[in-house]
């Protein structure tokens, strides 16, 4: 989300974490289909890190498994992690709490945005002298320190003045990582503690592997929110659905991951266990996709989770991932965020939602089963 650099009205946090909103309704159209099992098939994954029990089985649509599975044959085809220290990223300021120096998770976010950095090089590279900031801590101390060295004050109200996990602010030209969030942070009504701050990091293998799902793309999630606004020096339309816009990080975030944990890692291992294993959505974000355009207190995270799917959807409809990358580049060219979605996918914006209700319907279905 937008802020403003050198000021105090700077953007709200960008929250990724397992959220709850009330049960209201099912989207409109898909009623009628409640009790019409979807074709499909099962899926067992098991998880590239963490704690686990067991294999996590998910029952997918048909259609679902077409969509991945065209996503999955194009990011095999995208360019692999870059050499740390080179381009965009390698060039940026880092603020890095001295206690983050041998963690493993900071590793691990690392690792994936040297990955995400090779695909936006490869599809045209940031906006000419767009300069960045990471800042990544486990205190809240030092990303209050390391924002004010850079004139950064970002107005953090939503979160009570704290960044719990991630965050993209002041003009998106600096992203933060708060590695105790993405650590211990399991629900919607838990704050940030000084215990928490003070804990020592456990071994990956031991912190359960959805936390880690979850923040592996954490800070290549916020990357994405620059890489998405430069062009448009920083802000985001008004017309632009939040939907689209964390829909659109979470998406990138998790190609950046499937290519940066290697060739046995799929795309459809990522799809499994960010979309359908990680949060109770499907009885939680029922409201019909355009009801998650402006982002609020109620939608509680369902624009990131119906978010994903439909990006999913939109990108399988291309016909490379690296050309869809680069038409994020174009996007000052047009007047209206509606405008530029009609021209770079070949759709309308209304008819795209409207379709993609009854995708995501049938997933909800198909969640039922498994």
């Amino acid at each position: 989300m937008v802020g403003r650099r050198m000021s105090g009205r700077g953007s709200l946090a960008v929250l990724l974490m397992v959220t709850a909103i009330l049960a209201t309704s099912i989207p409109a159209g898909a009623a009628s289909q409640v009790r019409r099992a979807p074709r499909g098939s099962w899926v067992t994954v098991s998880p590239p890190f963490g704690r686990k029990e067991r294999p996590v089985r998910r029952f997918l649509t048909a259609e679902e498994r077409r969509v991945v599975a065209r996503i999955d044959a194009m990011v095999r085809r995208v360019p692999a992690p870059v050499e740390p220290g080179t381009g965009t990223v390698g060039s940026a300021r880092w603020l890095v709490e001295p206690s983050l120096e041998s963690s493993k998770l900071f590793g691990l976010q690392r690792r994936v945005l040297d990955s995400l950095e090779a695909i936006v090089e490869a599809a045209g590279g940031m906006r000419a002298g767009w300069d960045m900031t990471f800042v990544a801590a486990r205190t809240q101390r030092h990303i209050a320190e390391a924002l004010s060295s850079v004139g950064c004050e970002p107005s953090l109200v939503r979160t009570s003045g704290v960044v719990l996990m991630g965050a993209s602010v002041c003009d998106r030209h600096v992203a933060v990582t708060n590695i105790t969030g993405y650590l211990y942070l399991t629900s919607a009504d838990q704050v940030i503690t000084a215990e928490m701050e003070a804990r020592p990091e456990p071994a990956l293998r031991d912190v359960p592997y959805r936390l880690l799902v979850r923040a592996s793309g954490g800070l290549a999630h916020e990357f994405v929110h620059s890489w998405r606004a430069a062009p448009l020096s920083g802000q985001v339309r008004a017309d632009e659905p939040a939907w689209f816009a964390e829909g659109l990080a979470e998406f990138w975030a998790g190609v950046a991951v499937t290519r940066a944990l290697g060739p046995r890692y799929s795309y459809l291992a990522q799809h499994v266990l960010r979309s359908r294993d990680f949060a109770d959505w499907p009885s939680r974000c029922t409201q019909p996709l355009s009801q998650y355009r402006v982002p609020s207190a109620l939608s509680a995270g369902c624009e990131y989770h119906l978010g994903l799917l439909a990006v999913e959807r939109l990108h399988a409809m291309r016909p490379d991932l690296l050309a869809a990358a680069g038409s994020l580049q174009r996007a000052e060219l047009f007047p209206t965020f509606a405008g530029w979605f009609e021209d770079t996918y070949g759709t309308n914006l209304g008819q795209f939602e409207r379709e993609t209700d009854a995708y995501i319907a049938a997933i909800r279905r198909a969640d039922s089963r498994g």
